[in-house]
């Protein structure tokens, strides 16, 4: 609910941008209608940036300077775009400097909009909830709703830390729902055998109180799947899973990422040469580094990239790379802070051994033996691996088991919520994190 609010207080805010600069301009007619294409087509270039710039994203608008910053990149960047297609298009364009004030304007109150927003929401939006169950599930919940309003119980006292306490235990449900003006209850024990549990929780319900799952809610606060919480007769039951294996979405994807690949080659051709150049002459080596990573069906195939490592940097075997690697050349760390280094794999895309979107494939060294250490890893080998995708734009670049664990998290969502949608939230949302280079290493 929150992302279209603030997305109508972006759009009044950029029209009354608009309107201001008139104001002050003397335009007797309103600008918003006597330029209606010009002023349509601001609109929607900015609010196309704010979401790739992660504006709509409340996770990650903590930091009022961070906040500051990509407002800022985002505005300019999407009206430097406006600014080229109003020289293009001559009869279709504001006033010069009526799209100058217009950018001041947006730019001073855009940030300010979300700083408030954030401050308001974080005060008024959570709601009474109790957490039944207080083990690992109920904890890692907890962390993620943020929410100070939580009546925890649990049969185990001893549970309480630093992110809350146990109030009571399991047989005071209706009494805390009655005396807390509970709203909501989510269910976080990792097992239901107890008659008197169930009949609370059914009263509960048909008194209006909504029940919750902590696996659902975990999803839906998180966009991720708490995969140490799951079971196998969850992934049995829970809807979704299912899109990626009609025929007709496979067909589609791979006309897209025919389509797209192709796009991609041509429109990076002339930073693909000036990198093959730089590579070429930093160190000795080939240009493209070649190695073997894991796909559909646990297939093995041939991944390409731009050499971003000294020659031979293993020779010894695969290893996790890590902050500061010293392996990486000094080009080598540009490239891959903006995923220069992927480009390549545009091709992979076009022989079919990847997808624009999906998992990112791994060497099948850490896949055999991420498949024993973490439950479900191999779920991700039934679609194709993505030349970017929802673990790449939400997480760094792994380089633990528990990175590993973390964007399993991620791609399992993915590959349960597949939609056209999704799919269009990852190319924008790439485009923001090539930007702004982030998760790299």
């Amino acid at each position: 609910m929150k992302q279209p609010i603030l997305f109508i207080f972006d759009l009044i805010l950029i029209n009354t941008a608009i309107y201001l600069a008139g104001t002050i301009l003397g335009v007797t007619k309103l600008p918003i209608v006597n330029h209606t294409g010009a002023s349509v087509f601001t609109m929607v270039s900015s609010v196309t940036f704010f979401y790739i710039s992660g504006l709509y994203d409340f996770r990650r608008m903590t930091a009022n300077s961070d906040i500051f910053i990509r407002s800022v990149i985002s505005i300019l960047v999407a009206n430097a775009i406006v600014a080229s297609w109003f020289y293009i298009l001559g009869h279709w364009q504001f006033p010069t400097k009526l799209f100058a004030i217009q950018i001041i304007f947006t730019t001073a109150f855009t940030p300010i909009i979300r700083i408030l927003f954030v401050k308001f929401f974080d005060r008024f939006e959570s709601e009474k909830t109790l957490l039944l169950g207080y083990g690992p599930a109920g904890k890692a919940v907890l962390i993620a709703m943020k929410n100070p309003n939580v009546i925890i119980l649990d049969d185990d006292p001893n549970l309480s830390d630093e992110n809350g306490t146990v109030s009571g235990s399991s047989a005071k449900i209706a009494e805390s729902c009655e005396s807390n003006n509970i709203k909501k209850i989510i269910y976080a024990l990792n097992q239901n055998d107890d008659d008197h549990i169930n009949e609370q929780l059914m009263a509960a319900r048909l008194n209006g109180i909504a029940i919750s799952s902590m696996s659902l809610e975990y999803e839906k606060l998180m966009k991720k799947i708490p995969v140490e919480h799951i079971h196998d007769h969850w992934i049995v039951f829970e809807s979704g899973f299912s899109l990626y294996s009609k025929q007709y979405v496979q067909r589609i994807k791979r006309i897209i990422d025919i389509s797209l690949s192709i796009f991609g080659l041509i429109i990076t051709a002339p930073i693909c040469l000036i990198t093959a150049i730089i590579i070429k002459l930093e160190s000795r080596g080939p240009i493209i580094f070649k190695q073997t990573r894991v796909g559909l069906g646990d297939k093995e195939f041939t991944v390409y990239k731009f050499r971003s490592m000294a020659q031979d940097a293993e020779k010894d075997g695969a290893k996790w790379a890590e902050k500061n690697d010293a392996r990486v050349t000094k080009f080598g760390k540009i490239i891959r802070k903006f995923r220069i280094d992927e480009l390549p794999q545009f091709w992979n895309i076009l022989i079919g051994d990847m997808s624009l979107i999906g998992p990112r494939p791994e060497q099948p060294a850490f896949v055999r033996q991420l498949e024993k250490r973490i439950p479900y890893y191999s779920i991700r080998h039934t679609i194709k691996p993505g030349l970017s995708g929802w673990a790449q734009i939400n997480y760094p670049y792994g380089a633990t088991e528990e990175d590993a664990l973390n964007k399993l998290e991620y791609e399992l969502y993915y590959i349960k919520n597949m939609s056209v949608l999704l799919e269009i939230k990852i190319i924008l949302k790439t485009i923001g994190v090539m930007i702004f280079g982030q998760g790299a290493r």
